[in-house]
């Protein structure tokens, strides 16, 4: 994974049969790697939690965006370019916490419970303003929220 999509920028995309590169880097799904945790080198986890943390870019006051909140993509109401989701936020949560990073964790943690105790068990949430999208009762944002709940609170 490291050699085909890492350079000391972070990771890229590719696509197609002949791996043309992806420079567009400001989707989350490029810090989704964060779950190998210890598996990756120091820089890498080191630069993952510098993107994770950036609180211009993916944190927002209700979790984490899927989308950079400066990037062309971001679509507040985008399905996976820039919403958050329940799912993204809880792999990420505990990713860090093997990695000892137990204050970004519980950060990330308690600002989606504040989220959903205040707009509901939405699929998915606008990350600008936090008002719940799609489908507004959704199972996985309920068990994330009670995991949330239980392991970090």
């Amino acid at each position: 994974m490291l050699n085909r999509l890492w350079d000391d920028n972070g990771f890229f995309a590719r696509k197609g049969l002949l791996g043309e590169r992806i420079e567009h880097r400001d989707s989350f799904l490029l810090r989704l790697p964060i779950v190998a945790n210890k598996r990756l080198p120091e820089e890498v986890i080191k630069k993952l939690i510098s993107d994770i943390s950036d609180e211009s870019r993916f944190l927002t006051p209700f979790g984490l965006a899927t989308e950079s909140l400066d990037s062309s993509f971001m679509e507040p109401h985008g399905y996976w370019r820039g919403p958050i989701w329940a799912p993204v936020n809880y792999l990420v949560f505990d990713a860090l916490r093997l990695l000892g990073e137990l204050n970004l964790a519980n950060r990330i943690a308690q600002r989606f419970v504040d989220l959903c105790a205040q707009k509901g068990m939405a699929e998915n949430f606008d990350p600008i303003h936090g008002e719940g999208l799609d489908d507004p009762a959704f199972a996985w944002t309920s068990a994330v929220f009670l995991l949330f709940l239980k392991e970090s609170i």
